[in-house]
This record gives C-alpha cells, sequence and structure tokens, in this order.
C-alpha cells in the first residue's frame, strides 16, 4: 500500500500528486440519483493521518477538471430538474470537493509544463512513422517546437491546445467562488 512506504512518506518533503480529473466529492452521477462516493473526503482522510504528522506538502496536479466548470443558465436547482441541465446538486458538490481540498491546505492546481514533460517521460511512446529526409525538413521549418514540444515529441498545434486549456482551467480553479457549504455539513 503506498501509504505505508517510508521512501515515499519522508518528514518535511512535498508529494505532488498527478491525476486525470480532480478528486471526485459526490459528484459522479447526475441529480437523480444520489453519489456516496467522495475520493475528496478518502484523500483528506490520507493527508490528516499520514501526511500532516511527517509535515509532508501535498500538491494535487489535474489533467482536466470535470463538472467543477459547468455552468447552469440558472443557479435555482428547482428551475433545472428534469431539464437537460439536471446537475447543479452534483455541479455544487465538484465545487465543495476543491473547496475542501483548499481548506485543508493541499495545493490543487492544473499539470504544468514540467509536470507533462515528467509524465510524458515515465511512458513509452510509439517510434515514428518513417518519413522522407526532405519531409522532416519541411516539417522541422514549418513549426517552431519549444523545449516541451521537442521532448514530449507532440504536435505543436496539439500543445498550443492543451497549454490554453489548461491555462482557462487554472484560471478557473484560482477565481473559483466559495461554495456555501450546508450548516452542519462536515467532510
Amino acid at each position: 500500500m503506498i501509504v505505508l512506504d517510508p521512501d515515499l512518506l519522508r518528514p518535511d518533503s512535498t508529494i505532488i500528486l498527478y491525476t486525470q480529473l480532480q478528486p471526485c466529492h459526490h459528484s459522479g452521477d447526475d441529480d437523480t440519483q444520489s453519489d456516496s462516493r467522495s475520493c475528496t473526503e478518502r484523500l483528506l482522510e490520507w493527508y490528516e493521518q499520514e501526511f500532516q504528522p511527517r509535515n509532508i506538502t501535498l500538491s494535487i496536479e489535474c489533467a482536466r477538471l470535470y463538472k467543477v466548470m459547468w455552468q447552469a443558465e440558472t443557479s435555482d436547482p428547482e428551475q433545472t430538474a428534469g431539464s437537460e441541465f439536471s446537475y447543479h446538486r452534483s455541479v455544487q458538490n465538484a465545487r465543495q470537493g476543491v473547496q475542501l481540498i483548499r481548506e485543508a491546505g493541499i495545493q490543487m492546481q492544473m499539470i504544468t509544463e514540467d509536470g507533462w514533460v515528467y509524465l510524458m517521460s515515465q511512458v513509452s511512446r510509439p517510434k515514428p512513422k518513417k518519413r522522407r529526409r526532405n519531409q522532416r525538413m519541411e516539417d522541422a521549418d514549418s513549426k517552431s517546437s519549444t523545449r516541451t514540444e521537442q521532448a514530449l515529441g507532440i504536435d505543436p498545434d496539439v500543445w498550443d491546445r492543451r497549454m490554453r486549456c489548461t491555462q482557462e482551467m487554472d484560471e478557473f480553479l484560482r477565481n473559483m467562488a466559495p461554495v456555501v457549504l450546508p450548516s452542519g455539513s462536515s467532510r
């Protein structure tokens, strides 16, 4: 179990947790049924039991946000019930999960450029198709590659779209309004 690995749980260190999506928080289903799952609650328990006593800093870097950025035409759940946007409660729950993580002192952001380079260095990639020598030279001349694009072997246009999307999601996280938690609610 990773939680008990002494090589990973070094006192006074930082652990970066890379995730595809932000941890869920009762937000996996639509509002027609209740979702009892909360990865946020499990993560916070792990953080409180294993990280805080060792003074370990936890940072979560996400590839995407799920439901957190969704917008309804109205914020009134009564008006959205049964409509094409019947996810009001799960959107609020997803936002509440992000808020709980931040309130615990855990940093949460989108995967950084360095994070992507690190992650891509950990996976094998298919070998590029053979191209004519002059085709490679034309490709190199027509695209201005950054260090990251070269390291990842990624098309510059794809990388640019990924980075624009990441910046938009990071900005949303920075500016996200606090969620009003129901009275008496704890995690």
